[in-house]
């Protein structure tokens, strides 16, 4: 499992935010011809998120859309940078991996887009789609089993350990920012993958090994 960087988006962008992300999309260059966005995958007050295919490199990737007025690096991009120049082989197992980056001008203004690997559900969001909850019953307690459990706990301590070695404070440490990993996700036809909430099927996910942001 890993961490996200990244705190977790509320339910909505603020309405005062909305202006900022409307009418997203990527410019006529190569970076247009190389990403295909299928479907939003989540927002929040100052970015949102994309599942799109690189068509250059056949595999899905998220798009992560910050807002127009953020325009210099940002503390997750200082981080994801320090990671991928000093330990990006250890990194990629607790790090969700930065694979690029680019800026492109829409209609209000300039945006850094950050195309990150795609991850599954949040621990906290995952337990409700457990097969042993489904269907629910009245009075039943949602939580892992104890295996289960054990090896969220002891790959996140992994990944905290990890960060403190290469100097790195995470500050937003909870169950929304702990991601699964997703198993063999770019064999998933293009329907499927655009067909709302399919990156979080219990069928997809690595069985307690890692996890992303």
């Amino acid at each position: 499992m890993s961490i996200s960087s990244s705190p977790t988006p509320p339910s909505r962008a603020l309405i005062d935010d909305e202006r900022r992300f409307k009418s997203i999309t990527l410019p006529r260059s190569r970076r247009r011809l190389q990403y295909k966005v299928i479907r939003k995958l989540g927002e929040g007050s100052h970015s949102t998120v994309w599942l799109a295919h690189d068509l250059n490199n056949s595999r899905y990737v998220a798009l992560k859309i910050l807002v127009s007025e953020i325009l210099e690096s940002t503390t997750e991009l200082r981080i994801l940078r320090h990671i991928i120049e000093f330990a990006p082989e250890e990194g990629s197992r607790y790090i969700t991996r930065l694979l690029d980056e680019f800026e492109h001008r829409g209609p209000n203004g300039l945006y850094k887009c950050l195309v990150l690997e795609p991850m599954g559900p949040s621990i906290n969001t995952m337990v409700e789609e457990l097969p042993q909850f489904n269907p629910r019953k009245r009075g039943m307690k949602i939580r892992y089993l104890l295996q289960m459990a054990k090896s969220i706990l002891k790959q996140s301590l992994q990944a905290l350990a990890f960060l403190h070695e290469n100097g790195i404070a995470y500050g937003d440490f909870q169950p929304g920012n702990i991601l699964f990993a997703l198993n063999d996700i770019d064999s998933t036809p293009e329907e499927l993958a655009s067909a709302r909430g399919r990156c979080a099927s219990p069928a997809d996910l690595s069985p307690g090994t890692e996890a992303g942001r």
